[in-house]
């Protein structure tokens, strides 16, 4: 039997317009209309998990996509190329102050690696997830669409997907081959990253690299009013309810329909394809249902009891063509008025205002952090620095490379409230134990240095080293490039902000 459940998530945003269509490269203007709140869905209800006739439902009806793009090879990259990938880019819309919501519809039907793997930050890559020390535990390879880079004209800053302190974005996730009848595909595959933005950017450029850009895309104020979603391959959702019917819950009623054929199976995307479900390899469990507060920021994943299920989920057997069928999850409340709803797979729905007192749970609910990017420097919860380009090899002296990576750090923490900071050294597994947490203390003390002078009085400091005990990936049974990318991502220094 297949099983199916839905993720949430919550924000607030009005309806615009459907953006005009544009070629890739020219400016867009976001519309003037007034926004209008989403109103509460009015559908036929349906007894839960039990298939019905839909009558004459039609499919999903895509617009005009704003820009097209087709991916090449990646040389350095050959296993995870991006050749042969269709990307159209269907909307950017604003969320909370600092970050937006990129809507895409993808094909592989020609690609060369017909999943998500190919385009998922290799940072945060499937493998990099499976030896993570900092993934909560999690043993399963959801692939993302995640390797989008937004820049604003006139900052030198890379802005990336929002994620887990757990390194989990806010973005499609799932593990199939899209291409093959059984496992996950063909045709076209709608999919989203939410993208930490700065306040008050109106048009931005995204990346994708060895795909393309799309150069000055304007961010629509607001998503489009919709109950009715695409998912892929003839399937579609459709948003019957959301309710709070107890304090720390969000409730969500979901009709998954089928009015026309596909070549794949969508209910294994549904009742998987997510970070929270990989614990239990074996089983179908519903562990991807999400809740996020209205400006993407706080998300609350549905745990699964000690039987590896999810208690709330309905348990259903997949519509044929023709037919939908109707199911209801709970997740954690993240505490806001307003919910937007939608999947790991498919787009979001329109939020709307919940009708019930929020109430944050207590547990379950994580923050997604901005993200951003420069040479040297990647910060979300905290900052971490790339040893390789602040020091030489085996070195603890600052290279002169480092001073603009150190620069871009110090300004990042000025915007600060805290103002006490643990600054830890890391290495990687070559050399001895105590070689390197020798090495590991001396940079985290020269990285420490060079921030006092820059960032002036008022600021204190604690510095320690790890050396090679406590890796961001486990280097244990990789080579080759694997282990190539995993020491690279080990040897960093680490800022935290503790005050």
């Amino acid at each position: 039997m297949s099983l199916i459940a839905v993720t949430v998530l919550t924000g607030c945003v009005t309806e615009p317009p459907t953006p005009s269509e544009t070629a890739p490269g020219s400016s867009l203007t976001s519309p003037a209309d007034s926004p209008t709140p989403a109103a509460e869905p009015t559908v036929e209800s349906h007894t839960l998990g039990e298939t019905y006739e839909l009558g004459a439902a039609q499919p999903y009806a895509y617009a005009d996509p704003i820009g097209t793009l087709t991916g090449g090879v990646d040389p350095k990259n050959e296993n995870l190329s991006r050749e042969g990938w269709r990307i159209d880019l269907m909307g950017v819309y604003r969320l909370g102050s600092d970050r937006v919501l990129v809507e895409v519809r993808l094909n592989a039907d020609e690609a060369a690696v017909p999943d998500l793997s190919a385009l998922a930050d290799p940072d945060f890559s499937w493998w990099v997830h499976l030896n993570d020390r900092d993934n909560g535990g999690y043993a399963g390879a959801p692939y993302e669409f995640s390797d989008v880079k937004l820049t604003v004209a006139g900052d030198d800053t890379s802005y990336r997907a929002v994620r887990t302190e757990t390194n989990f974005c806010l973005c499609s996730m799932n593990n199939a081959n899209m291409k093959e009848y059984d496992f996950g595909g063909g045709g076209d595959y709608p999919a989203y990253v939410v993208m930490s933005a700065p306040e008050g950017a109106s048009t931005v450029t995204l990346t994708i690299p060895y795909v393309g850009s799309f150069e000055n895309v304007a961010i629509e104020p607001s998503l489009p009013q919709r109950d009715l979603v695409p998912a892929f391959a003839g399937y579609q959702l459709r948003l019957v309810s959301l309710e709070r019917a107890a304090a720390g819950t969000v409730t969500a009623r979901v009709a998954v329909e089928r009015p026309a054929d596909g070549p794949n199976r969508l209910l294994g995307q549904l009742d998987g394809a997510s970070p929270w479900d990989s614990k239990h390899f074996s089983q179908t469990v519903f562990e991807n249902l999400l809740a996020v507060d209205a400006d993407g920021v706080w998300g609350g994943w549905q745990p699964a009891n000690e039987t590896a299920q999810c208690p709330s989920c309905t348990d259903a057997y997949g519509p044929k063509v023709g037919e939908g069928v109707e199911i209801e999850i709970t997740s954690p409340d993240p505490g806001t008025q307003d919910l937007l709803f939608g999947g790991t797979v498919g787009w979001l729905f329109s939020p709307r205002t919940v009708e019930g007192t929020p109430t944050k749970a207590t547990e379950d609910v994580f923050e997604y952090y901005f993200a951003q990017t420069s040479p040297g420097l990647r910060a979300a919860e905290k900052i971490e620095l790339d040893t390789t380009v602040l020091f030489a090899t085996d070195k603890a002296t600052l290279s002169k490379s480092a001073s603009k990576t150190l620069d871009k750090a110090a300004k990042i923490l000025k915007a600060q409230d805290g103002r006490k900071l643990r600054i830890v050294g890391h290495t990687d597994s070559t050399g001895s134990d105590s070689h390197n947490l020798d090495l590991s203390k001396r940079r985290a003390k020269a990285v420490a240095d060079a921030l006092k002078q820059r960032l002036g009085s008022g600021w204190t400091f604690e510095t320690d080293g790890k050396g090679e005990k406590d890796p961001r990936v486990k280097e244990t049974g990789l080579n080759g490039k694997d282990l190539e990318n995993a020491r690279r991502l080990n040897r960093r220094v680490e800022i935290t902000i503790i005050d």
